[in-house]
């Protein structure tokens, strides 16, 4: 007899254990395949939240990806706030433009942190950001937040709008910014007078 850790049972042989395994999460399937034909009643993020292996949220996705018009985007940033390690996953079948308004609305009610908004704005690497990310710059005091940011929105700016924030962020507080604008500054031969 031994101990499975994945289920956290004991069993007498392998082929019995397989076969109990694989009954499981064709029963989990077939439930969430129930569930997912009711989308519409059933939250994304609620299914998510209690899904509790990776495999069950893989398929989550796929469904996801497969039936876009009937997963909100609302319900994407809660399954975001669950797991935020599967960003690349959660916003797959989406463009920027499509969850750029509610990615903004979350961050302003603070349901996602700066953090996560970076992480986000970087997997889409999209400069219509810029702007917005420029007017909550200076409401950030720590270094590391100014830093996140001011590397970013430097990477993400036209060459016109990256020479005035190399100028701008030269003279910032922040010594982390200051060394990310003078690496701008020389990576890009800015003349700063």
């Amino acid at each position: 007899m031994a101990f499975c850790f994945h289920c956290k049972s004991f069993f007498f042989g392998f082929h019995e254990h397989l076969v109990i395994y694989l009954i499981k999460n064709h029963v989990k399937k077939a439930i969430i395949d129930i569930l997912l034909a009711r989308l519409r009643h059933i939250p994304f993020g609620f299914l998510y939240k209690n899904s509790e292996s990776i495999i069950v949220k893989n398929y989550l996705f796929n469904i996801s990806k497969e039936n876009k018009e009937q997963v909100p985007v609302k319900e994407l940033f809660e399954a975001l706030k669950e797991d935020a390690y599967y960003i690349d996953k959660i916003f797959a079948a989406y463009s920027f433009d499509e969850i750029g308004e509610q990615l903004i609305n979350e961050f302003s009610k603070r349901d996602i942190n700066i953090n996560i908004l970076i992480k986000i704005i970087n997997y889409y690497n999209d400069s219509s950001i810029v702007d917005y990310l420029i007017s909550i710059y200076d409401n950030y005091e720590k270094c590391w937040h100014r830093y996140l940011l001011a590397k970013t929105i430097l990477r993400l700016a036209d060459d016109k709008k990256r020479k005035e924030l190399v100028k701008e962020f030269i003279n910032d507080n922040c010594g982390l910014v200051k060394e990310e604008a003078h690496y701008y500054r020389k990576k890009e031969g800015y003349s700063i007078g």
